[in-house]
């Protein structure tokens, strides 16, 4: 767009028809326009600012002033004019009275200098303005021969999201690493102000870290059951499992029967070649011969188990009983979805 048609006109309606805007024009005085100068002869904009004295002890009063004195609609000093704006913010934190001399850390900073060393300074380091426009801190190693970000780390605030980020992308890209492990990791190339009080809050917030660090609930040990603490002979009460397949020399499987005094936590086993009732039942009546007739048997719910256990209800006990003075088995199943039953 050419400025230079609002000084003229549509051309169709000029007084003088031969008029174009290929013609040289010379204009004495630039004009306003929208507030802001007009410089015709060139066609540039500017803006006029007056010399405003500011003290040497800056106040809020004085940085307000000199801010507000520029008229500037259409936002053309936008980029000159954030800074200003941002410290105005940073000023009004502070919560100071209009008159009060700014903080020496603000003055400090916006004039890219040093903190004096008998004068204020962050966590007791001193602070400068790189040539990056950061906030830098001067180590003790600045005359090593080592990176610049090393020698000058970056001087980061506590509390802000940008610092949780960083510090997150940090304990994720290097195996969640530990609080200690991160404070050295980052001081390579930034000083974060309260590093471990900063990086623990970050880490205690990794659902990872949170799943191996958590401790296991207590829980209150119960009491044990009747058959487990009551006076009784070895293997009367009996917990019967299988354990294999094993390979023989032989290329053939074979099972081992392991059977469990409750009480006395014996042990005795028996070698089947097959995992069928009828194996079983041989397994068990060795076991009776050696050990003894047992009162209760608990066995999980396997076909082989449960074939002996309804073949034993079909025997006819009480007439076993009368010639024999044997007492018929309380075979017990332990529930389908509770296996620790039987982890005796």
């Amino acid at each position: 767009m050419d400025l230079r048609l609002w000084t003229f006109g549509p051309i169709e309606y000029h007084p003088d028809s031969s008029t174009d805007l290929t013609t040289e024009y010379t204009f004495e005085n630039p004009v306003p326009v929208l507030g802001i100068i007009w410089a015709r002869n060139d066609d540039t904009l500017s803006i006029s600012i007056k010399d405003v004295s500011v003290s040497e002890n800056l106040s809020k009063r004085e940085i307000l002033v000199v801010t507000q004195a520029i008229f500037d609609p259409l936002g053309f000093l936008a980029p000159v004019l954030l800074p200003a704006k941002l410290l105005l913010q940073q000023i009004w934190a502070t919560k100071s009275d209009w008159d009060t001399p700014l903080p020496e850390e603000i003055k400090v900073f916006e004039m890219g200098e040093s903190f004096p060393e008998s004068g204020n300074s962050v966590n007791g380091f001193l602070v400068e303005r790189d040539q990056r426009s950061l906030l830098s801190v001067k180590t003790k190693i600045i005359e090593r021969d080592d990176d610049y970000a090393f020698r000058y780390p970056v001087l980061l605030p506590s509390k802000h999201h940008v610092v949780d980020c960083l510090i997150r992308e940090y304990h994720l890209k290097h195996s969640h690493a530990g609080i200690q492990a991160l404070i050295a990791i980052t001081r390579e190339e930034f000083w974060i102000i309260e590093a471990r009080h900063t990086i623990r809050s970050v880490v205690k917030k990794c659902v990872r870290c949170k799943r191996f660090k958590t401790k296991p609930p207590t829980t209150f040990p119960i009491q044990l059951p009747l058959n487990r603490v009551r006076d009784a002979e070895t293997f009367e009460v009996t917990g019967i499992d299988l354990c294999g397949p094993l390979i023989l020399r032989s290329k053939t499987k074979a099972w081992v029967v392991l059977f469990t005094c409750a009480v006395y936590r014996c042990v005795h086993l028996e070698v089947v070649t097959s995992i069928n009732t009828e194996y079983f039942i041989q397994a068990l009546r060795r076991f009776i011969a050696r050990r003894g007739w047992p009162s209760v048997i608990y066995t999980d719910n396997g076909t082989n188990f449960t074939g002996t256990s309804t073949m034993l209800r079909k025997v006819d006990w009480e007439k076993v009983v009368s010639q024999e003075t044997l007492n018929p088995i309380n075979w017990k199943f332990i529930p389908p979805t509770a296996v620790w039953w039987g982890g005796w």
